[in-house]
């Protein structure tokens, strides 16, 4: 397994787990589809910090400490703020498209 391509899936699905609220905050788009593309969103979210879990275990696995040790931090840090931002960002949009059902 090549798993320079967890870092990059990671990068790749925590992007889309940010736009996807955005463009459904944006657009109008009927309530039951928002709802779905919202819980999509928190799907990629938890799926970019899964792989930087496995990324860790990788390095874990492979003994390269020094590695672990310099990444960890940065890990822990985006990985906080991906959560937070992509938790505000469906927040918003459910109560968007919550209003605009009435």
């Amino acid at each position: 397994m090549v798993y320079g391509l967890l870092n990059l899936g990671s990068i790749i699905f925590g992007l889309a787990g940010l736009a996807i609220p955005l463009i459904v905050f944006l657009k109008k788009t009927e309530p039951a589809k928002g709802y779905m593309f919202l819980m999509g969103s928190l799907v990629l979210c938890m799926a970019a910090v899964f792989l930087q879990l496995c990324y860790g275990n990788h390095l874990v696995e492979i003994e390269d400490w020094t590695a672990l040790m310099d990444t960890s931090g940065a890990v822990v840090g985006l990985s906080g703020k991906l959560i937070l931002s992509t938790i505000t960002l469906v927040a918003a949009a459910f109560w968007r498209t919550g209003r605009r059902e009435r």
